[in-house]
């Protein structure tokens, strides 16, 4: 499978293995998310399909799935601006796909890639159109999220 994109370099996929292996303990989403985001925005890229990898690579029971964004109402899928120093997200740049990740092993992966009615190879493909979900502009959602009381 090719791998689209910038990719890291061996000393970055180290670090991400390491950090995804230590995140992946907790089997959160949001967590390992915010790992993935976290180890994206210190070496400045965007790849979810060589995170795949390195997570596959290292045997860690987390799974990134690209799940077409039509299946969750008043969202987007975004990713980083390319050349951004700050790593903000494109809001203006939406992706066919939003990132599901699954913590729970290979049967949990499966599931969902049949239920979106994908391959792993297919999933493998959309992953470098994939990106984070986001609210949109003046839906419920977006109203609810940034409410005081939340």
């Amino acid at each position: 499978m090719e791998i689209n994109g910038e990719r890291f370099s061996q000393k970055e996929s180290a670090a991400i293995r390491s950090v995804l292996m230590e995140k992946s303990k907790s089997r959160n989403a949001v967590v390992v998310s915010q790992g993935i985001l976290d180890v994206c925005k210190t070496f400045k890229k965007w790849n979810l399909q060589e995170i795949e990898m390195i997570l596959r690579e290292a045997n860690i029971g987390i799974y990134l799935i690209a799940v077409p964004i039509s299946e969750i109402a008043d969202c987007d899928a975004v990713a980083p601006k390319k050349g951004s120093p700050e790593f903000q997200f494109d809001l203006q740049n939406k992706l066919p796909f939003y990132l599901w990740i699954g913590v729970n092993a290979s049967k949990e992966a499966a599931d969902k890639m049949r239920e979106v009615g994908i391959s792993y190879n297919d999933n493998f493909e959309r992953l470098s159109q994939t990106g984070m979900l986001v609210a949109r502009k003046g839906t419920t959602i977006a109203r609810q999220a940034n409410a005081r009381n939340n």
